[in-house]
C-alpha cells in the first residue's frame, strides 16, 4: 500500500521470472523496468541472472525507505514515473 499511496502504480504480485530453465516468484514486481520487491533475505539466482533489480523490504521497517528505493531503482533503469504509470495501465 505504501507504493500506491506514494503515487506509484500497483505492482504485479506473485510475478514469475524465468530464464527458460528455472523459475522464481517475486512478491511484487514492475515488469518493464525489471524492479521487484521481495520479503525474503535471499534473491533467487534466476532473478539475478535475468537482470532484475531487487529491493528487500526486510531491510527497513520504514515503508517510506522502501518507496524511495523502488522509485530510485525505476528511475535508474531509465523509466520516468510517468512512463511507469502509463505502462501499468495497459
Amino acid at each position: 500500500m505504501a507504493l500506491i499511496d506514494a503515487g506509484l502504480p500497483a505492482p504485479k504480485t506473485r510475478f514469475a521470472v524465468t530464464d527458460g530453465e528455472a523459475t522464481a516468484v517475486i512478491a511484487m514486481a514492475y515488469e518493464a523496468p525489471m524492479v521487484g520487491v521481495e520479503f525474503s533475505t535471499v534473491t533467487p539466482d534466476v532473478v539475478v541472472r535475468t537482470g532484475w533489480t531487487m529491493i528487500r523490504a526486510t531491510d527497513s521497517v520504514n515503508p517510506k525507505v522502501i518507496v524511495y528505493l523502488v522509485r530510485a531503482a525505476v528511475i535508474e533503469r531509465g523509466y520516468s514515473l510517468w512512463t511507469l504509470n502509463r505502462l501499468s495501465r495497459g
